[in-house]
């Protein structure tokens, strides 16, 4: 089964980051004259440099981050977790029922921003007497996923290779850029505006998957009337 995802999914990649970074992409554009945008931007890059450079010293944290992704992850798959360990240094293991491999749990570290997911709640509560330091703080807590991305994202990753790399890369940057998105949308916008990107994201994949479609179409048609041409002279 996971096979077959795999296949659909690298097949529709490239509609998929095309269509959602674009409507990404829009989002920002739309909400960089607004007022909210100043502080979540400048809680972004105060995340980015600061995790960037303690990462060594908030290893452990991130580690902390990166099991309990896998074993919420497992729960939501109906897996019981059965551990959790995580070492000063910033080693960690998340043990859980069943052997079978499950890409949705081997890569939701490297794809589900828990801290910030985990922030929103604050956010709403803190955003009508202090909605500066809300706004930072959930880009602060998004940049940290970021950092933490780029630094553990490695083909020497037993998560990845239990994937296989292509389609870790595929799945992880598709998901970062909605999850991002997601998370930035709560933070200008309201949570219906998050139907409405999902929305949008999946009609400009659609309208691309057409274009493609037809493009495929016309070079089959234009190849089968070169070839009928080069056989008519011989």
């Amino acid at each position: 089964m996971w096979s077959v995802f795999k296949f659909l999914f690298l097949l529709c990649f490239p509609l998929l980051v095309t269509g959602y970074t674009s409507t990404f992409i829009g989002l920002l554009c739309n909400s960089a004259n607004r007022p909210v945008f100043t502080p979540y931007a400048e809680g972004f890059v105060a995340g980015i440099t600061i995790w960037w450079l303690f990462w060594q010293r908030l290893m452990f944290f991130s580690t902390l981050m990166h099991e309990l992704n896998h074993l919420l992850a497992a729960a939501i798959c109906l897996r019981r977790p059965v551990a959790l360990t995580v070492h000063e240094r910033g080693e960690g293991e998340a043990q859980m029922s069943g052997n079978l491999l499950n890409p949705f749990i081997s890569l939701a570290p490297y794809c589900i921003p828990l801290a910030a997911i985990a922030g929103i709640p604050l956010y709403l509560l803190l955003k009508a007497l202090y909605l500066r330091f809300a706004l930072g703080m959930l880009g602060f807590l998004l940049a940290t996923h970021w950092v933490d991305v780029s630094k553990t994202f490695r083909s020497y990753q037993p998560d990845l290779q239990e994937s296989g790399m292509l389609f870790s890369l595929a799945f992880c940057l598709v998901m970062n850029v909605i999850m991002s998105a997601i998370v930035t949308t709560l933070a200008m916008n309201t949570p219906s505006d998050v139907v409405t990107f999902l929305h949008d994201g999946y009609l400009l994949c659609k309208q691309l998957g057409y274009a493609a479609g037809c493009f495929a179409i016309h070079l089959a048609e234009t190849g089968r009337t070169a070839a009928s041409s080069l056989l008519q002279r011989f």
